[in-house]
């Protein structure tokens, strides 16, 4: 399930593909490509024990390997190679701070393992292939990284 036009991931997924030559996730522009959070009930039983960052959240794992993602947006737009905040979608989400992160993927509170794959020509404002948050994990092997944009940092 969806909540814009990204996937949200909300429980544990593997995507195997046949090679990142092979199989491509394109946003084509709409929107990042993969956001990896936790579902609803997790985190509103986390808010009611009004938790914080010291007693981090436990999202969902997300298994890639064998893929190419690219052409994914988070609140940016990109022209003539030029990459800007996108002001209006940023006054329409009020302040929701994973909108504009993670142009390829957005990590909040889960983990998220690249195997053997490329994350390139994606945008966002901060981790234009791929944003975590602190209590987020990353780990990236034999993968390719590159062509990524960012308006304020990491563009990758």
């Amino acid at each position: 399930m969806s909540r814009t036009g990204d996937f949200d991931i909300t429980d544990d997924l593997v995507i195997l593909g046949a090679g990142m030559d092979a199989t491509i996730i394109d946003a084509e522009g709409l929107d990042r490509v993969f956001h990896v959070l936790p579902n609803t009930a997790v985190y509103e039983a986390w808010r009611q024990r009004e938790s914080s960052l010291d007693d981090p959240i436990v999202g969902p794992r997300l298994e890639i390997s064998g893929v190419t993602i690219r052409n994914g947006l988070a609140g940016v737009t990109v022209r003539n190679g030029i990459v800007s905040k996108d002001r209006e979608r940023e006054r329409r989400n009020g302040g929701i701070s994973d909108w504009s992160r993670g142009g390829g993927i957005a990590v909040r509170d889960g983990s998220l393992t690249i195997t053997d794959s490329t994350v390139t020509g994606n945008a966002a404002t901060h981790g234009g292939g791929i944003w975590k948050c602190s209590s987020g994990k990353l780990a990236i092997s034999r993968s390719v990284i590159s062509g990524n944009m960012a308006s304020d940092d990491g563009g990758g």
